[in-house]
């Protein structure tokens, strides 16, 4: 797959986003983790929307594969690999490239959980799906900062109490 064209964790990942754009935050710069990842499987929304820092080590595995003072990626987790090993993160190509050549394809990381920093863009709640009244309706939380694992949402309803929404998957919760 070309490194500009969208690849699944910027336009069908698993977590809800649907289309990002490379534009707009997170830019692009995202992942997919292991569905054995321990994170994956601790973290509210399957650490949907968390933010990390990766960086390439020359270890034992796939040394020699580093890019010379490349330093880390930021990186959001907009996407699963359930064919992935449970330590494996899946970046889109654009930024593996940042910090190993795309052509050795495999390196050894280590990361770290950061706080989400997307910038003067507010936290939204995107309405994807209304099926009016007596159906449901589903929506996706997008920008989320600092620690960015949503715990749990609610809608005001019309006679002014709260709702509280059900997590699908991922970003996504739904009310009926």
């Amino acid at each position: 797959m070309h490194p500009h064209s969208p690849s699944y964790g910027t336009k069908e990942g698993s977590c809800g986003y649907f289309n990002l754009s490379k534009d707009v935050y997170p830019f692009w710069q995202v992942a997919a983790f292991a569905t054995s990842n321990k994170y994956f499987n601790s973290l509210p929304g399957k650490a949907c929307g968390t933010c990390w820092e990766v960086e390439c080590v020359e270890g034992k595995q796939f040394a020699g594969r580093c890019r010379p003072g490349a330093g880390s990626a930021f990186i959001t987790i907009t996407d699963s690999c359930p064919e992935c090993g449970a330590d494996h993160i899946d970046l889109q190509a654009l930024v593996f490239d940042r910090i190993a050549p795309a052509a050795g394809g495999r390196i050894d990381i280590r990361y770290r959980r950061v706080a989400c920093q997307p910038g003067d863009n507010p936290i939204k709640m995107q309405v994807h799906s209304n099926y009016g009244p007596g159906k449901w309706v589903r929506v996706t939380a997008k920008n989320a900062a600092g620690k960015a694992a949503i715990k749990s949402v609610e809608m005001k309803g019309s006679d002014g109490t709260w709702i509280p929404l059900q997590n699908k998957w991922g970003t996504a919760w739904e009310v009926s």
